[in-house]
């Protein structure tokens, strides 16, 4: 609770709070694993603290270099980062795309993921992306919060997401936890 109480006073001593950006984002890294709040805290605190495009790459990489609480905290608060640090969405694009090409398939998931809700014309890996990992599904946690993630990322997707169409039918079908989400995002 310190830890979390002492990310979220960072912004109120801008700028001073500058100088803590590398223990930020280190903690993004180390600590939200075992805290997963942290992720959350520290990524907001660090948009905060420097809201300008140059920081984008650095909020991306402290994520996905964190563990999996870490990335699906990008994925999660991408647009609410983007609002915090004015006309980011194209520095967010840039950093996020290496990622789709990762072997890393979190690594893939997670970009795709936070990718599908940035505006623009979206690489054809994202869909590919989200529509693997409905079709991957084994049912255990893990995987049901790994679809309902792709099925908001491909809500937020629109008409862009069409050809996943054949999936999210199936996943209806399929599985009745999901079946009133898939049919809203169809």
């Amino acid at each position: 609770h310190v830890c979390l109480r002492a990310i979220q006073l960072i912004p109120s001593i801008w700028p001073q709070g500058e100088a803590a950006l590398p223990t930020l984002f280190d903690l993004i890294r180390t600590k939200s694993a075992e805290w997963p709040e942290v992720a959350q805290r520290a990524l907001m605190a660090a948009a905060q603290v420097r809201s300008e495009t140059d920081i984008v790459p650095e909020l991306v990489t402290a994520a996905m270099q964190g563990p999996s609480s870490a990335k699906n905290t990008l994925t999660a608060q991408v647009l609410l980062l983007k609002s915090q640090i004015k006309d980011s969405s194209p520095y967010f694009a840039a950093s996020l795309q290496p990622y789709l090409n990762s072997l890393a398939a979190d690594d893939r998931l997670a970009a795709a993921q936070a990718l599908a809700q940035l505006p623009g014309p979206k690489n054809p890996a994202v869909l590919a992306e989200l529509i693997a990992s409905l079709e991957g599904a084994d049912g255990t946690h893990k995987d049901k919060d790994r679809v309902r993630r792709s099925l908001e990322a491909l809500w937020k997707m629109g008409a862009e997401a069409r050809d996943a169409i054949p999936a999210l039918q199936t996943l209806g079908q399929q599985d009745s936890d999901f079946r009133d989400f898939a049919n809203l995002v169809l």
